[in-house]
């Protein structure tokens, strides 16, 4: 297509015939909502905006709920100093920039779907850009929704305390920008030895982290873990997620006071990973225990510690998180843990099966690891309803429980099947 500045005119090659029909947007945005309170949208299509579909500025305690906003030129539903919201039974789709970018506290986005999120190279504004759901603000929450295809990450909340990200389906992420997560906090504004208790992010099935290395020095590329702590997060639980598919499963970068609890991690290259990366980073007070973690491939780990790799930064890997009561399983031949550390100015390399992991290191204490001789099964639910699974033999979990001739899963969980 080629703007002629003269005529204003575009013209257009479309290659062949018939002409499709073309619509352009000119309105910015179709709905500016400022120093309102008190007001409910519902209903409502928002078709092609030029910038965000719904504005919002000095906005508190407004509804929208069961709206379609759709090709909107940079985000789907746009809030600064915003609060109080309630975003519910909505489908955002094919944002440019973001589906929803919240700035402010107090908001509840409930039972959307939201899909195609920055998908194509350039449209976004910048740093931040390409995200399902962004939120910079306090106690917002963001529950029973499918976050589906983000160019970057799929939720993304910072500067945060309070924040809920609970029964969530992630699916397919940072496919255009690289380093991110289906979930990524950071609060590395704050003091890093200070508290602020972040929230929850629990009962989210987390699947297919894509990596985007090329526009990267790729020293450090390919990255787009299932739930990634970022620098100085704190106060923070991490419970009853199911990953898979991703770069790291659950990551930890200098994070502290961090709970890991109950989560169920599957054939990603680690299921989980530590990094102490800065020397002004806080790595301490962690406690990584009751999840089940599978190595699916014989290149993946079930634990990856680093310190200092591409800092020269020291550390005390055994000082990162108290380690126990877990359950493990790796691929025939595969590695249980691998650790690397900066020492005389090299990267220096130690890996092993889960006896060395404890006798070295004295973690996983009344941890155990069922071998994965058979097929292996990854089920999933992302519905609010029970559902039944039927299987073609006898399985065990990497616990050992038996299921035989079908599985029955709860709400926003998931089981892991080996094959007896």
């Amino acid at each position: 297509w080629y703007y002629d500045p003269n005529a204003h005119v575009i013209n257009m090659y479309f290659g062949g015939s018939p002409r499709p029909n073309i619509m352009a947007s000119s309105v910015d945005p179709l709905a500016d909502i400022k120093g309102k309170s008190y007001l409910v949208i519902k209903g409502l299509s928002f078709l092609g905006s030029n910038g965000n579909g719904i504005n919002l500025s000095d906005a508190a305690n407004i509804t929208i709920s069961y709206c379609r906003i759709y090709f909107a030129g940079l985000d789907g539903i746009d809030g600064t100093h915003a609060n109080n919201l309630t975003i519910d039974h909505d489908a955002i789709d094919y944002s440019n920039d973001c589906g929803i970018l919240l700035n402010g506290s107090g908001s509840q986005i409930t039972d959307c779907t939201i899909r195609h999120s920055g998908t194509i190279p350039g449209m976004g504004r910048g740093e931040h850009s390409y995200i399902g759901v962004e939120l910079d603000g306090n106690n917002n929450t963001v529950q029973y929704s499918t976050i589906d295809t983000s160019g970057y990450c799929g939720v993304l909340f910072w500067h945060s305390s309070g924040t809920v990200i609970k029964n969530n389906k992630i699916d397919y992420f940072c496919f255009l920008e690289d380093d991110g997560g289906g979930v990524y906090t950071w609060s590395g504004d704050i003091d890093s030895a200070a508290v602020r208790n972040a929230g929850v992010i629990s009962g989210n099935i987390i699947l297919n982290g894509v990596t985007a290395p090329d526009g990267t020095d790729k020293a450090h590329a390919g990255i787009a873990n299932g739930i990634y702590l970022d620098e100085n997060t704190s106060g923070m639980e991490v419970s009853n997620n199911s990953i898979a598919h991703c770069t790291s499963g659950i990551f930890l970068q200098d994070a502290h006071e961090v709970t890991v609890k109950g989560n169920t991690l599957y054939d990603n290259n680690a299921q989980i990973e530590i990094r102490h990366a800065l020397d002004k980073g806080t790595l301490r007070n962690n406690d990584i225990e009751d999840n089940t973690a599978v190595a699916a491939r014989s290149g993946q780990v079930v634990l990856l510690m680093s310190a200092g790799v591409a800092s020269g930064v020291g550390g005390n890997v055994a000082a990162f998180a108290g380690v126990h009561d877990n359950h493990y399983s790796t691929a025939p031949g595969g590695t249980f843990y691998r650790v690397v550390t900066r020492q005389n100015n090299q990267n220096v390399q130690d890996k092993g099966g889960l006896g060395d992991w404890q006798s070295k290191y004295g973690k996983d204490a009344n941890s155990a690891q069922l071998t994965a001789a058979g097929g292996i099964k990854f089920e999933y639910n992302d519905s609010k309803s029970v559902k039944s699974v039927s299987l073609d033999g006898t399985y065990k979990d990497p616990a050992g429980k038996t299921f035989d001739g079908h599985v029955n899963l709860q709400p926003y969980s998931s089981e892991i099947l080996i094959k007896q």
